[in-house]
């Protein structure tokens, strides 16, 4: 279970981006304020950018290191650090379709 924290932590900062956007828009979008408006989805994208590089580069590159971090068990590193190899791709993949 503990190979399945990191994953859980990045759904819950772009769930917390995601949220936050569409308050904004929301009001932004009520106002007529369509200026605003983009410039609230622009930024949100810029920093969901940001954290799907981060998050994905640190999986790929850092995985058995995180894994360290979170237990001893050496069969539940190896295992976690492969499953952290392959959300760490996903991350990128999110990234693209956030810009779709």
């Amino acid at each position: 279970m503990m190979h399945l924290v990191l994953p859980i932590v990045f759904q819950q900062f772009m769930l917390a981006l995601v949220i936050g956007e569409n308050m904004f828009v929301a009001q932004y979008y009520g106002k007529e304020d369509y200026d605003n408006n983009f410039r609230v989805v622009r930024h949100v994208l810029i920093i969901s950018g940001a954290v799907a590089v981060f998050f994905g580069i640190g999986t790929l590159f850092f995985s058995e290191s995180i894994m360290r971090f979170l237990t001893n068990d050496r069969e539940l590193i190896s295992i976690g650090s492969k499953y952290l190899k392959i959300a760490g791709v996903s991350y990128f993949f999110l990234l693209q379709l956030r810009y779709i």
